[in-house]
């Protein structure tokens, strides 16, 4: 078994992780730390993987049930579960510790599932566009959102093949005929995708391109859009989305407006049960649901 302290373990474990991932575990860990009364990260793990995994499981359930007790959302439970899941596992993978945790996520209510929406809304006012991949991320946060795109649509498009800035028109292939689907942009999505295009360049090919050192330039794929994009931007505001979650959060938004504008519920879900680009049939019911309880 390697030997290795605690501090170079947990360094060389955020070592692995972004910027902003480290961050975020580092107030993990000092949150927990103070939970238990210990003067530092280090400390605990040393600790917890001195002491195995009876003792680990005991403490972490305690502060699991502090966290419930205090009213924190699921999702920010178990973001704060995920780092602890992630440097036990890690210890484990360098041959620290010889014993798995079995710690799994806790379960959101319908309750407070519905009530993501406004965090979500939240995230989007007020994304940090600094870098030339928080435009990328912000513009495609939108076209989720916004369009209810599915990733593997969003990073498709070709430019300028599938954007027409001068119109607001977005062009998309469409599955079920040869003709293309044209969608207006709103106002606040052409906005992002105009931003996005002066820094990315008026060179054809992707819209979306990684940034990623290994395929800098290349089509960013559909598994990055997941995972470099849209999970660790609301990994910041507590919640674990997929882009999947998230454009049914978009459908809903719309379906609330649409609700609020006096349309026929029955012909918008009809048309979103149609439409190519848009929720599959069961969870068009799941929507219909949440619209006529937030009526």
């Amino acid at each position: 078994m390697v030997k290795m302290s605690q501090s170079s373990l947990l360094d060389t474990f955020l070592k692995t992780k972004s910027s902003r991932t480290r961050k975020a575990y580092l107030q993990d860990f000092a949150h927990l730390a103070s939970f238990l009364d210990m003067p530092s990260a280090e400390t605990v793990l040393m600790v917890l993987l001195a002491k195995g995994p009876s003792y680990t499981l005991e403490q972490i359930n305690k502060y699991q049930d502090f966290l419930e007790q205090r009213g924190l959302h699921c999702s920010t439970i178990n973001r704060k579960l995920s780092a602890i899941r992630a440097i036990i596992t890690y210890a484990q993978e360098v041959g620290r510790i010889d014993w798995e945790l079995s710690l799994p996520n806790i379960r959101m209510s319908s309750k407070q599932e519905r009530n993501q929406l406004p965090a979500v809304k939240r995230l989007i006012s007020s994304v940090d566009r600094t870098t030339s991949k928080s435009y990328r991320d912000f513009a495609i946060l939108r076209l989720i959102f916004d369009l209810a795109l599915r990733r593997n649509e969003i990073v498709a498009l070709n430019y300028p093949e599938h954007v027409d800035l001068k119109n607001g028109v977005l062009c998309l292939p469409n599955p079920r005929s040869k003709e293309p689907i044209f969608i207006e942009l709103p106002q606040q999505t052409l906005q992002s995708l105009s931003e996005w295009i002066k820094i990315r360049g008026s060179k054809k090919g992707p819209l979306f391109i990684n940034y990623d050192p290994a395929r800098k330039g290349e089509r960013l794929t559909g598994r990055s859009v997941d995972r470099n994009v849209i999970k660790p931007l609301t990994y910041l505001i507590g919640l674990h989305l997929s882009p999947e979650r998230l454009r049914t959060f978009g459908i809903e938004q719309a379906l609330k407006l649409v609700q609020e504008k006096s349309f026929v519920l029955e012909d918008v879900l009809t048309s979103v049960k149609n439409d190519a680009h848009s929720v599959q049939p069961s969870t068009s019911r799941k929507v219909a649901r949440n619209v006529e309880k937030s009526g």
